[in-house]
């Protein structure tokens, strides 16, 4: 191979290793990104069930039952998507995961 050639390929794989550090940088913001909008519906659920405990049977409390479900079932899904986004990039293993990001329970009355 001359020597024209080797700093041709060089080059390329110098690029190469940019743009592969520039997907693997956006994924980890991306994971970064979901866990945090994860975390946020967390606190609102604890949030939320503080709320429920002192509503009466009634109107406002069902509206809060709804809000409640709303809020659990968007946190399932970031958890999904966290867990998606883990295994696209290699990472099987999900126990700290579920540690960390724990969803509460369902309220239904």
């Amino acid at each position: 191979m001359s020597t024209a050639a080797a700093m041709w390929m060089a080059q390329r794989q110098g690029k190469l290793a940019e743009v592969q550090a520039e997907l693997q940088q956006e994924r980890a913001n991306a994971l970064g990104r979901v866990g945090e909008a994860l975390e946020a519906r967390i606190h609102d659920l604890h949030q939320l069930a503080i709320t429920l405990q002192h509503l009466l049977p009634g109107s406002e409390r069902t509206q809060a039952l709804r809000k409640y479900a709303r809020v659990r079932d968007t946190a399932l899904e970031l958890k999904w998507f966290l867990v998606v986004q883990r295994e696209a990039i290699g990472l099987t293993d999900h126990s700290a995961l579920e540690q960390h990001y724990v969803v509460p329970r369902a309220i239904t009355e």
